[in-house]
């Protein structure tokens, strides 16, 4: 089974007046493997796809208001089900 995310990058966060992502860009990643998906095939998008390095923090958001930062697997599954 595979999938499709929306990936923000190359930009920042900002609160005016509600949350959005600013000065960056939107990649669609299409057609990833679901069956072999985990928080370090998460980590490596930014480095392999998006050529970042260094630091950096991987963040999602549901259906609810709030953003959480992805840095568990557990996490990583709580993303996949939610797709």
């Amino acid at each position: 089974m595979h999938f499709t995310m929306e990936a923000n990058h190359g930009g920042y966060l900002v609160c005016d007046p509600i949350l959005k992502y600013a000065r960056g860009d939107r990649t669609l990643l299409s057609h990833k493997d679901i069956d072999n998906w985990s928080f370090f095939e998460f980590f490596w998008i930014p480095k392999k796809d998006f050529k970042i390095k260094g630091d950096f923090k991987l963040w999602w958001k549901g259906d609810d208001v709030e953003l959480k930062e992805l840095a568990l697997d557990s996490h990583t599954i709580e993303v996949l089900n939610f797709g």
